[in-house]
């Protein structure tokens, strides 16, 4: 062998070996390499929801519009984040032109809503902050400390960048300058280049105490999805699938990890921070954390198709009533494949025979699954008469109605509602209108406790009904039972109703916050308001109610969805455990309608045209806020 093939082969064996004893320290670099062109190789980040301090829901994924999206994990007394959030509120105003959004995260199980509100009034957080007291976003995340940054790609759904904001802070160690600002950098390169090209270092902050997942008994589980699950989704209720049973409740096991991490389910989305209300069906922090465990760690058993669910009746829905009468409709109703995009009218086939105190209502429907709501519209005279008194009175072309409101012959429903409100007040009618069936409204329906509605002899009572399709063609008919008695009833209130509506409006195209109020309601007599409810479409987002003090002008918020949902809160109505007293005259009650139509909302059709009023859930909005109350 010549010296020039001695000399080649000791230095490919050198080499071998130099690979060899370095290869943690390459593949290290590697790795690095890799994180700094992590949008096509890091795994995709789960979408998730979540309650903020500023009484706001956000969901991840319907902030898909921004260039990025920056979260940094705080918490209380960590000297750490508190000293970083002066700069935190510079870089979110610098990058706003930028569409960068920027967003806390508290994840410790002992800081609270209010205290949490508390700090970040004291040290000026100019930041929504996530309440992740359940801990799902953060184990999610991996999240372990406070002051760790965050950048996820939208689109892409992916992790770009992880790790500390700069290297001025340390513990016990606060440096005047940053040598290095790891996030500004970050961000900075990534809207230069469309990549993160720059180091970072791990985040120094206070370590995060997360709740130890024990071994969870089925029982604890099983409490709680009869009270919060099986209420709907049973062979009784409205919604599919049916959980009939422990093994039939696991088959959807990642559909249920995911609707509860997202929020979406149970479909409260009631601010609970605002006001206390009776019988909701939301998860707490603890059913959450509890429930998502559990079913992360629970297997599939031959026993568990024995375990069957019981359905939780309410107490309150226990009848002490007499009987009264009974409506049937005349005919099935055929459902179109894809549902009923107009309001469908029926007449029963009897008027009142009597008058009547009613106190419940039990709704008996062939096909519960298919209906999303039904009202009931008490009427001086049939449905026949007043579509001819829609014609004769030409009320198409009147100014009662906006121009905006109807553009064809298939919105007649439009006038019917209007028109059995006029008729009713011009004969001198009792007003009657009441919702008796909703998605998720439990049946059968109790108005209140000690409150009755008042139905006249003679009167005609119209069913107004808004069905769902379910892909193939179905048919539906109902019977309604109604309890309660034929003479006024002692230490009984009457249940009457007023309602916010705004109508004339229009929300503009890609448009993500788009916020209408109603005008303020003065009650004439001294009221007590026992429950509200709003009525929007598939772009709704958020609903709010305002008690005004119309001698000082303050307004204090009294009822809040920071996540409004069509298929749940159209219908059901909210009732406060401690009805809200409201002075005549003195003060007045007002509600705020916000849409997103924008594409970062999952259920918009279509998000680049103006949408005005009306009834078609899919190509119209409304803001309509009902209101139950008995005068004292």
């Amino acid at each position: 062998m010549s010296k020039k093939h001695t000399f080649y082969s000791l230095f490919l064996i050198l080499l071998i070996a130099f690979l060899l004893f370095n290869k943690s320290k390459i593949e290290s670099l590697l790795r690095t390499k890799e994180s700094s062109n992590a949008i096509s190789t890091t795994p995709d980040i789960a979408n998730f929801g979540s309650m903020a301090n500023d009484g706001e829901f956000y969901n991840l994924y319907s902030l898909v519009n921004s260039k990025l999206i920056v979260l940094i994990s705080i918490g209380n007394d960590c000297p750490i984040s508190q000293k970083y959030s002066l700069y935190l509120n510079k870089l979110n105003e610098k990058y706003k032109k930028d569409s960068v959004t920027f967003l806390y995260i508290n994840s410790n199980l002992q800081d609270s809503r209010d205290s949490i509100n508390k700090e970040s009034t004291q040290f000026n957080y100019g930041i929504p902050v996530l309440l992740d007291q359940s801990q799902l976003i953060a184990k999610s995340l991996g999240i372990t400390r406070t002051a760790e940054a965050i950048i996820i790609q939208p689109n892409s759904w992916k992790l770009i960048y992880r790790g500390a904001i700069s290297d001025r802070l340390d513990y016990g160690i606060d440096k005047q300058l940053a040598k290095n600002n790891y996030l500004e950098d970050a961000i900075n390169s990534y809207i230069e280049s469309g990549k993160i090209s720059t180091s970072s270092i791990p985040a120094k902050g206070c370590l995060i105490t997360f709740q130890e997942s024990a071994n969870i008994k089925d029982q604890d589980a099983i409490k709680i999805i009869e009270n919060k699950c099986v209420v709907c989704h049973s062979t009784e209720g409205q919604f599919l699938p049916h959980f009939v049973n422990m093994k039939k409740f696991k088959m959807w096991k990642k559909m249920s990890l995911e609707t509860i991490f997202t929020g979406r389910m149970p479909p409260s989305g009631i601010d609970h921070h605002v006001s206390e209300i009776k019988d909701d069906i939301y998860l707490t922090d603890e059913e959450k954390n509890l429930l998502y465990n559990w079913l992360l760690n629970t297997e599939i058993k031959d026993s568990d198709e024995k375990i069957v669910f019981k359905k939780q009746k309410p107490a309150n829905l226990v009848r002490k009533t007499e009987y009264l009468f009974t409506l049937k409709r005349k005919e099935e109703h055929i459902i179109k494949p894809q549902g009923d995009l107009e309001y469908v009218y029926f007449e029963p086939d009897i008027t009142v025979p009597f008058d009547s105190y009613v106190t419940t209502i039990d709704y008996h429907s062939s096909n519960p699954a298919r209906l999303h709501h039904v009202s009931l519209l008490g009427s001086p005279v049939s449905l026949d008469e007043i579509d001819q008194i829609i014609k004769k009175r030409n009320y198409k072309e009147s100014s009662i109605f906006h121009s905006n409101e109807v553009s064809s012959d298939e919105e007649l429903p439009l006038y019917r509602r209007r028109t059995i409100a006029i008729v009713t007040k011009e004969l001198g009618w009792p007003p009657t209108r009441l919702q008796i069936w909703a998605a998720g409204k439990k049946q059968p329906f109790k108005i209140g406790d000690h409150l009755y509605k008042f139905f006249k002899k003679d009167q005609h009572l119209i069913l107004e009904a808004h069905f769902m399709g379910s892909g193939k063609e179905e048919k539906e008919i109902s019977t309604i039972d109604f309890y309660g008695y034929k003479n006024a009833p002692q230490n009984y209130y009457s249940l009457k109703s007023q309602s916010n509506v705004v109508e004339n409006f229009t929300v503009p195209a890609n448009t993500n916050y788009f916020k209408i109020t109603s005008k303020a309601k003065i009650f004439s007599k001294n009221v007590k308001l026992i429950g509200v409810n709003f009525h929007m479409h598939v772009r709704g987002k958020s609903a709010k109610v305002y008690l005004k003090n119309n001698l000082t002008k303050q307004s204090k918020l009294i009822y809040s969805i920071p996540n409004y949902f069509y298929g749940w809160h159209t219908g059901v109505f909210s009732f406060f455990k401690k009805p809200i007293s409201i002075k005549a005259n003195e003060y007045s009650v007002y509600a705020e309608c916000v849409y997103d139509n924008s594409s970062g909302n999952p259920y918009n059709p279509n998000s680049n045209i103006d949408v005005k009023w009306g009834q078609r859930h899919d190509t119209t909005e409304m803001c309509m806020n009902h209101m139950m109350y008995i005068e004292e």
